[in-house]
């Protein structure tokens, strides 16, 4: 695996052009950037300074490089690269800067990715040359933890297309997690947490739990001039404390894969720092 970031310009003057916020705002649009660092050989060998538009066969397997022949367990038919990743926020300098962290199977080629909009990105820190990540637990090793997660659930009251349910075998579509009051958002979503790495298996049990932030992320598809189409709406928890690791071939996994879903708009990275 490797590990990669990327610091996007968001802008200091409210008064004039800020592109890189703009882009931070359409998940949608952050995903399909991401996907454009893993080329395939033939579209750097056709389009070497990337000036034609994307099409995403250019972004996926090349059966001519062996590099590529990978497990893609994040689109397995259409051959994508797998990747995860996590937008932060940050100070620098007293400003605010947005960084995005990245694990891929694959090494990222962002410079390419980047080349026809380089304009996002911030000119005080150049592209940082992907590392390569393999890491190694041990049960009972305590460990930091951070994760953007999506706080969804199925629906047992609706279908997948947001209609009452008529029979039990119909499948119920996802919701955002609910709470009560102020007081108890937190409980409720240490208990979901726990019950999600439970139910999946994943190697690991929370010690410490705080939630940092909680949001909605958004994103839709351009499909003529500024008309949005297909919108994208995840409620967001920013996660952060202190987890055991219980099965060391189980949670590396878990890291390997993410946990839960919507992984693919910014969700499921579990980044891991050892005490």
């Amino acid at each position: 695996m490797y590990h990669s970031y990327l610091v996007i310009d968001t802008g200091r003057n409210p008064d004039k052009p800020r592109p890189g916020r703009d882009w931070l705002k359409n998940i949608y649009a952050v995903h399909q950037r991401l996907c454009m660092g893993f080329p395939n050989e033939t579209k750097i060998n056709i389009d070497p300074f990337f000036l034609s538009p994307f099409k995403p066969e250019s972004f996926t397997k090349d059966r001519l490089n062996p590099n590529y022949l990978s497990n893609y367990s994040q689109d397995p038919q259409s051959n994508r690269p797998a990747f995860l990743f996590r937008i932060d926020n940050q100070i620098h300098q007293n400003n605010r800067i947005a960084i995005i962290g990245i694990q891929s199977e694959l090494e990222p080629n962002w410079e390419y990715a980047f080349r026809n909009a380089g304009h996002l990105l911030a000119t005080d820190f150049p592209i940082a040359k992907p590392k390569i990540y393999e890491p190694y637990f041990n049960n009972g090793d305590l460990l930091q933890f951070r994760i953007n997660i999506n706080l969804s659930k199925k629906s047992a009251d609706y279908n997948n297309k947001g209609e009452k349910r008529n029979r039990k075998e119909e499948q119920g579509r996802r919701v955002a997690l609910t709470w009560n009051t102020e007081l108890e958002r937190d409980t409720v979503i240490r208990i979901w947490f726990e019950n999600k790495i439970k139910r999946g298996n994943l190697g690991f049990k929370i010690k410490e739990f705080k939630v940092v932030k909680i949001g909605w992320i958004l994103g839709w598809k351009h499909i003529k001039g500024n008309e949005k189409a297909d919108t994208l709406r995840f409620r967001s928890a920013l996660l952060e404390g202190t987890l055991e690791v219980l099965n060391e071939e189980n949670f590396l996994q878990t890291i390997k894969k993410g946990i839960g879903s919507a992984k693919a708009f910014g969700f499921g990275l579990l980044s891991v720092k050892k005490l």
